[in-house]
């Protein structure tokens, strides 16, 4: 255990900052403005915790401003053949210049009214300084170093990869109708060629609706629409030029909508059709559960990895390797179990 020579005094420490950042008009103004508890007082707020998702109001915020919600027209949709894609990544282990990771698919298919699952994985792929190169000469596209220094942008990048495999394959099975991607229609930071969602969108636009669907949205300024949501009836919410003004690389229109009667309000992004006869299509060609999509939930389910997957690709990973490492964790090391 560790004995302090000296007691610290957190009130005296906080006093000397203040004195310290009062010599300066910026740091004052900073401190009056920010730093201010009080400004609170009059507003709503809810408890949060980052590590358990998005945190919603139960009965809404209020909506500060008038916006035109338009009610869904179930008539001006028809049933269609969809897919639904979602996948899954994790790290499996390092070299010293590159990780392997792997990466699993799943695809739920409803085609003239009947129900097909498919799997893709799950597949072991290393990304290192060694193969960067011929990855880019095989997909055609560019994607820099730091797919292979950053690791969570290798794990978005066999996301990606698998995802589009998977549409490309299914689109043609099902040759017209819609297509289910779970989060919203933007680029990544890294560019694919013929495997990116751009390409294929563009591709069969006049064939295939894409519509990408999120659980919950970063975009602050929007969730003060969701009280208008709050009766039985489905309806959209055009937040298209809100979005774009906000941030970047993203395709598409973009809504707010609520599929059935439930008080759950998704994020939709359209790439190229109307929204309501999407919307209205969407709800009779699919089964929705608390107001999702059961074919989004079906493709999740599958994408999932189980321990002995993860199992028996670490141990094809051991055999291949030269030799395997003993590892510490840094963190426990210098910390012990403090979080």
């Amino acid at each position: 255990m560790i004995k302090l020579t000296k007691q610290i005094n957190l009130s005296n420490t906080t006093k000397n900052l203040y004195e310290y950042f009062d010599e300066s008009l910026l740091f004052s103004s900073l401190l009056n403005d920010v730093l201010d508890i009080s400004k609170i007082k009059g507003k709503q707020i809810i408890f949060t915790d980052d590590s358990k998702g998005e945190f919603r109001p139960i009965e809404g915020w209020g909506t500060p401003v008038a916006v035109d919600a338009k009610e869904i027209d179930i008539s001006k949709g028809k049933v269609q053949n969809l897919v639904a894609v979602d996948s899954s990544s994790i790290s499996i282990a390092e070299t010293e210049e590159g990780g392997i990771y792997a990466v699993k698919g799943g695809a739920y298919i409803i085609k003239n009214g009947e129900t097909m699952l498919r799997k893709l994985g799950p597949i072991a792929v290393y990304i290192g300084l060694s193969n960067i190169k011929s990855i880019e000469s095989i997909i055609g596209g560019k994607l820099g170093y730091g797919i292979v220094i950053d690791k969570q942008l290798a794990l978005k990048f066999v996301r990606n990869v698998i995802e589009s495999m998977l549409f490309k394959m299914l689109i043609n099975e099902i040759e017209e109708g819609i297509a289910l991607i779970d989060g919203s229609l933007k680029d990544p930071p890294f560019f694919l060629g013929r495997l990116s969602l751009a390409y294929m969108m563009e591709k069969y636009k006049d064939k295939i609706n894409f519509i990408g669907i999120s659980k919950g949205t970063s975009i602050k300024a929007l969730k003060a629409f969701y009280s208008s949501f709050f009766d039985e009836k489905r309806k959209f919410i055009d937040i298209t030029d809100l979005v774009y003004s906000i941030t970047k690389n993203e395709f598409g229109h973009k809504y707010l909508v609520k599929l059935d009667e439930t008080s759950v309000v998704l994020r939709a992004d359209i790439y190229y059709n109307d929204p309501n006869e999407s919307f209205a299509s969407l709800i009779r060609s699919d089964k929705l559960v608390k107001g999702y999509p059961e074919s989004l939930i079906g493709a999740h389910l599958l994408s999932l990895f189980v321990s002995s997957e993860v199992q028996g690709i670490k141990a094809l990973v051991a055999q291949n390797a030269s030799k395997v490492l003993y590892e510490e964790n840094m963190r426990k090391f210098l910390l012990g179990y403090v979080r």
